[in-house]
């Protein structure tokens, strides 16, 4: 709580809770002037005012500045009381970071499933142009000797539709709308399947080195599973890197021992593979 003159922004009084707050003794809050708490500029200030009394609320958004020069979004509450004579505005302020944090990441899972609704849609259509298709290129084949130079011309028409397929089918997983669907797989050709993507999705100015490993045991899983955990790393890669870098794919086994394995790990000792991703980044 703070008590202020509102001719001058002088700070009168401030409890133990804004001291601690701001980083400093309830003294030096004494001696402040709230210009140099408040980070908003003056006319910032009267548009944040205005847009409170349009708005009808009874508080303000601001944004302060504390004592190790870190910045916190706050809501103050303000009222006018009388004290010896002198009106001064009797201020309660709270700390909306975490909160408003919280509502852009609620805004931005809403937006993420609004695109996953969008994506399911488009690869529903698309497949089923993509079936016809795949079927009439079948048919065709079918009907057409091997020794024929057409007979290439629509394998390569059929191979590209169903890597077509291939590509549709990730994007209801990636919206997080597809069951999931184990399978043996050998894990270098999963990754090799989705290198032109993730390439595509890196850009240009990043390197991207594949090492597979040699010998790797096959594995259990969603090749969809595959596709989007290697999505995101590489995504988070890139933004780390910012600029011009390399990014580094490799696949080995590794053996869980005790000295690695923590006694909560669902991985059995002596079963385990990797795969392993790395930057240039420093962050």
């Amino acid at each position: 709580k703070l008590l202020i003159d509102p001719e001058n922004g002088r700070i009168v009084d401030a409890n133990p809770a804004a001291a601690g707050f701001y980083g400093c003794t309830t003294a030096k809050l004494r001696q402040m002037n709230m210009q140099e708490i408040n980070t908003l500029s003056p006319e910032q200030i009267k548009a944040e005012m205005a847009e409170a009394r349009k708005s009808h609320r009874n508080y303000f958004k601001f944004r302060h500045r504390l004592a190790d020069g870190e910045s916190k979004n706050m809501e103050v509450f303000s009222s006018p009381i009388a004290l010896r004579g002198k009106t001064l505005l009797y201020c309660i302020i709270h700390d909306i970071s975490a909160q408003q944090k919280l509502e852009e990441q609620f805004h931005q899972a809403q937006k993420m499933e609004s695109i996953g609704q969008l994506a399911g849609g488009v690869a529903h259509d698309f497949n089923n142009m993509l079936g016809i298709i795949i079927g009439y290129a079948e048919i065709a084949l079918g009907e057409v000797k091997s020794t024929e130079p057409l007979h290439e011309d629509l394998e390569k028409i059929l191979n590209a539709a169903q890597r077509a397929a291939e590509i549709t089918r990730q994007l209801p997983a990636f919206a997080r709308k597809q069951m999931i669907k184990p399978q043996v797989l050998d894990l270098n050709k999963a990754v090799e399947n989705i290198l032109k993507m993730l390439r595509r999705l890196i850009g240009e100015d990043i390197d991207l080195v594949w090492r597979p490993g040699a010998g790797t045991w096959p594995i259990l899983m969603d090749p969809t599973q595959i596709d989007q955990i290697l999505a995101n790393l590489c995504v988070n890669a890139r933004d780390a890197i910012a600029s011009v870098g390399k990014l580094t794919i490799e696949t080995r086994n590794v053996t869980l021992t005790k000295t690695i394995a923590p006694t909560t790990s669902i991985f059995p000792p002596e079963t385990s593979f990797c795969w392993r991703s790395a930057t240039t980044a420093t962050a």
